[in-house]
């Protein structure tokens, strides 16, 4: 595991064991983070688990998953609150496509979109009825900004064409 600044923090290994093509296994692994930098809106501190697969020694397969550690909580009477600070949602409803850009995802475009909104004072977004590209994910929690993440627009009954 890497620390905010590049740095390992923790290592974990599975034993060796042998896969079949098609085929899947589960790893459960564990490491702890003494005194971690705790991820928020105003310092978007992010770790990363670092996965490789091996293949006799040789390594065959990397692959990088970004993380905050941080607390939230809903509550009836007192909000919402990130790590134990009570906050006010400032945000958008955000559909995914970029304007004349069109819909397909413009890494950039998106980036220079999240941008502007956290200039403005913004700090969350709601995905509009649709999941959001893993890119949009990945730049918001890099820029500190939450996320709404709405899978769907229909509850009971799908939409009649």
């Amino acid at each position: 595991m890497i620390d905010p600044g590049g740095n390992e923090v923790d290592h974990a290994a599975s034993p060796p064991m042998s896969i079949s093509a098609g085929d899947s296994k589960e790893f459960v692994q564990s490491a702890t983070v003494s005194n971690p930098k705790i991820w928020s809106v105003d310092s978007p501190d992010l770790y990363a688990v670092v996965t490789t697969v091996s293949v006799d020694g040789d390594v065959v397969d990397t692959y990088t998953t970004p993380f905050g550690i941080r607390t939230f909580a809903f509550d009836a009477n007192t909000g919402f609150s990130l790590n134990g600070e009570k906050m006010k949602i400032n945000g958008v409803c955000n559909h995914h496509d970029l304007g004349a850009l069109g819909a397909a995802t413009n890494y950039r475009a998106t980036e220079k979109r999240l941008e502007m909104l956290k200039e403005m004072g913004g700090n969350a977004i709601r995905t509009s009825h649709n999941p959001p590209a893993p890119e949009l994910l990945d730049i918001a929690d890099r820029l500190g900004l939450l996320v709404m993440d709405e899978a769907f627009d229909c509850w009971y009954y799908g939409k009649k064409t």
